[in-house]
């Protein structure tokens, strides 16, 4: 059930907080791609999460919402 992905778009130039994108319901990253562009076009580290079950998968349905904090939870910790 831990099928958590995370997209990341480096910056050129660097601000000290990075931007997570989190995507709504029956979405997932790629909807995304417009901002995370914009942002680290304009200098900020920006990641995109794929939620479990909102990737590849598509097993929607199957997780609840303490396990979308938890993914953000874990998203968060990873960052630099």
């Amino acid at each position: 059930m831990d099928d958590l992905a995370v997209d990341h778009i480096k910056p050129k130039e660097r601000f000290d907080a990075p931007i997570i994108f989190v995507h709504g319901m029956w979405s997932s990253s790629w909807h995304l791609k417009k901002f995370t562009n914009y942002f680290s076009k304009n200098g900020f580290s920006c990641r995109a999460l794929n939620l479990r079950g909102h990737g590849d998968k598509k097993s929607i349905g199957k997780a609840s919402i303490m396990d979308y904090v938890e993914d953000v939870m874990k998203a968060i910790d990873q960052i630099e």
